[in-house]
């Protein structure tokens, strides 16, 4: 059963990475991944303001009474 899995990403990965040169940048973006630009940072941000909010509302709602 391993080897049948492990089959299969191979598959899958040699689809989505074709090239030897896709995997090389694949592999060094894991390694060295470039540093936060503004667009990603205010994404984090507004991200971590939704669970705030979310999570502020689901403490509310596990609060009331029913």
């Amino acid at each position: 059963m391993e080897n049948k899995e492990a089959n299969e990403i191979i598959l899958e990965n040699n689809l989505i990475l074709k090239s030897l040169e896709d995997k090389r940048v694949f592999v060094e973006a894991l390694l060295n991944p470039p540093a936060p630009n503004e667009k990603l940072k205010r994404a984090q941000l507004n991200h971590l303001k939704f669970i705030e909010a979310n999570d502020t509302k689901s403490t509310e709602i596990r609060k009331s009474p029913h």
